[in-house]
């Protein structure tokens, strides 16, 4: 009965507020691609000025620069930028659920404003949750990297796009089946961290007690939650 009582109230709400959640939703992925989607790429090109490449890189240039200093650098600005942007869509329609318990009136600008001030804030989430992930995604990059200098560097790379020997299929298949597997363990991290964006933005939180605290509230439903993050992409991918 009182699950019945929550989707109830649920649908009460999305009925109530589905238009605010559909205006606020709409201008934050134009504010997105208006001003962040361009911000990141501005700091890229900072990235590889900085390192001395003139701000282009070449095909034979990207497993230098990712192992470089610098590179390393810039996956960690650049990935946390990254999934700050996504957070603060995310975080927008929590702030907009948030004043709609507080009022009957919720404007998109409000909510999108609250969420704006916080981006410095998801920033350092997205930073918390690289370096954590930083472990999954070192074993594919080192096991391409591995592969391009055994496999594929006597030649150039457009001959291999372009003939595509046994050797070029080797590498793809170290590097995919390497990625796939990281891929997995990734699934299983994001999991735990599902609630981490609410707890952050409601209880004011470090990012490290956001993550925990999602973690100890999935618990064992870690499964269930897996399911219904696949089963977002898939919908995602076929609408």
């Amino acid at each position: 009965m009182e699950a019945r009582a929550r989707i109830r109230l649920m649908a009460r709400d999305m009925g109530r507020l589905w238009k605010p959640f559909l205006v606020t939703d709409v201008l934050t992925k134009l504010l997105v691609f208006a001003i962040l989607a361009p911000g990141t790429a501005l700091t890229a090109h900072l990235f590889l000025r900085i390192s001395g490449r003139g701000g282009v890189i070449a095909d034979e240039e990207i497993l230098d620069f990712v192992l470089s200093p610098v590179g390393l650098l810039a996956i960690l600005v650049l990935g946390s930028l990254t999934l700050a942007v996504i957070f603060l869509e995310h975080a927008a329609l929590v702030v907009a659920a948030m004043l709609g318990t507080e009022r009957e009136e919720v404007r998109a600008r409000d909510a999108i404003w609250s969420a704006a001030r916080r981006f410095p804030s998801l920033f350092r989430l997205g930073l918390a949750m690289l370096l954590r992930a930083l472990p999954i995604l070192l074993p594919p990059l080192l096991v391409a990297g591995g592969a391009y200098v055994w496999l594929l560097s006597e030649l150039d790379i457009n001959f291999y796009l372009a003939m595509r020997p046994p050797e070029w299929r080797l590498a793809l298949l170290l590097a995919g089946w390497t990625t796939l597997v990281a891929a997995l363990f990734l699934l299983r991290l994001a999991a735990g961290w599902f609630l981490a964006i609410p707890i952050f933005l409601t209880e004011r939180t470090s990012p490290r007690a956001a993550l925990a605290a999602s973690r100890a509230l999935i618990g064992k439903r870690r499964l269930q939650v897996i399911g219904w993050i696949l089963g977002w992409i898939v919908a995602t991918a076929l609408a």
